[in-house]
Formats: C-alpha cells, structure tokens, sequence
C-alpha cells in the first residue's frame, strides 16, 4: 500500500510540473493571429549530423514543413519533416539551422547559425556593430519564416574579439513546444483530442499527451 501511495504521489508531482510548464508556454504564445498547435515532445536526437526532435503532432493536426517552433523560454526550431501524426523540429543548435536576428539594445540585424552545442555563431554582423555582453537576441522577421520578437537567446562575449549567443531555450528540458502556423483557419466549434489551439480563451484546453486541464 505504501508503495502505491508512493507511485501516485510521484505522479502528481509530474502532472503539477507539467501544468506549470504548460501554463508557462500559454503565457508566451504570440497574441497575433496565428493558429497555435502544441504537443508532447517524444524524443530528442543528438547524433553528430543533426540536432533534432520529434513531437506527437502531425500533418493532421496541421502542421507544414517550416513552420517555427517555440517554447515558453523562446524560439526552439523550425519543422523539417511532417508525417500523419508526429513531425521533426530542426533544432537551433543544429549547424543546418540559420535565423534572422537582431540586437534589441544596439539595434544591428544579423544571423545566427548553430553549432552543434550550447552557443550559436553570430553572421553577417556588420564591422561596425559593437555588442554588449548580455543583450538580449530576438527573431528580426527577415525573410518571413519566423514572426519577429521571438526571443533566441543572449550575447556572450569571449573576451577574445569574437561574440557568440546563448540559447534561451534548453531543448533537453522541454515536455512541450508549439507551432505557430499562419496557413489555416480554425473552426471553432472542431474539438479534436491531439491539438490545442492555445490562443482561444477556453475554460479547459486538449493538449497532446495531457489531458483537459483546467
């Protein structure tokens, strides 16, 4: 009995840790007019040529091959592959991985790449810039795959003339991301158990891998 009691109670502990993550994430999602798809992450893939993660959300649930990834701490990724009912995030830190940036105190636009760890490299920063150690680095908009002011990460100064960013978001620790999708409209009176479009004002929300939380 003492050990069922156990097994229950490590069980809501991991429930109440998922609710917060959960309501952490509802409380960054852009107030814009995007369609908001969110899921469980289901694995995270460190081999040497690619950077990735997979979510239990798919093509059904509307996801397409581009569409940024976010958590409640910043951007995580872009989807890369799409499949019935799950999809591949191209991660931040995976050397394939460029965004669009800019430098919120100093104003510069520039690239970050990855770098298969920790810290991404800062491209085409103009010879003039001079950044601060700490600015805050957000989604610039260029190019229009990632919607501006998405936060990505900080400036890290190496003291050795050279700058490199430090991730916002630690993908090792996510349950939860999700997808911001412009291509769809959303019915409101579709209840789908798989997605939840996190920007409607609803009393419970469905959530992939956790159940009508209120």
């Amino acid at each position: 009995e003492l050990k069922r009691l156990k097994t229950l109670e490590r069980k809501s502990e991991i429930q109440e840790s998922e609710l917060i993550e959960l309501k952490k994430l509802l409380k960054s999602i852009p107030r814009k007019n995007d369609i908001i798809i969110t899921g469980r992450v289901l694995s995270i893939s460190g081999g040497t040529f690619a950077k990735t993660m997979l979510i239990n959300a798919g093509v059904k649930d509307g996801i397409r091959v581009g569409q940024p990834v976010i958590s409640s701490e910043g951007l995580v990724g872009s989807i890369i592959n799409v499949g019935p009912s799950s999809s591949r995030v191209l991660l931040l830190i995976d050397i394939n991985s460029m965004v669009p940036i800019f430098l919120t105190e100093s104003g510069w636009p520039a690239i970050v790449q990855g770098q298969n760890g920790s810290l991404l490299k800062l491209k085409f920063l103009s010879s003039e810039a001079v950044p601060i150690n700490g600015e805050v680095i957000e989604t610039s908009g260029h190019g229009g795959k990632f919607p501006s002011g998405i936060n990505v990460g900080k400036i890290v100064d190496l003291e050795t003339g050279s700058y490199l960013v430090k991730l916002a978001v630690n993908p090792q620790r996510l349950r939860f991301v999700s997808v911001i999708s412009s291509h769809r409209k959303y019915n409101n009176n579709q209840s789908k158990f798989g997605f939840a479009p996190l920007q409607n004002n609803e009393k419970w929300i469905d959530v992939k891998g956790f159940n009508k939380i209120r």
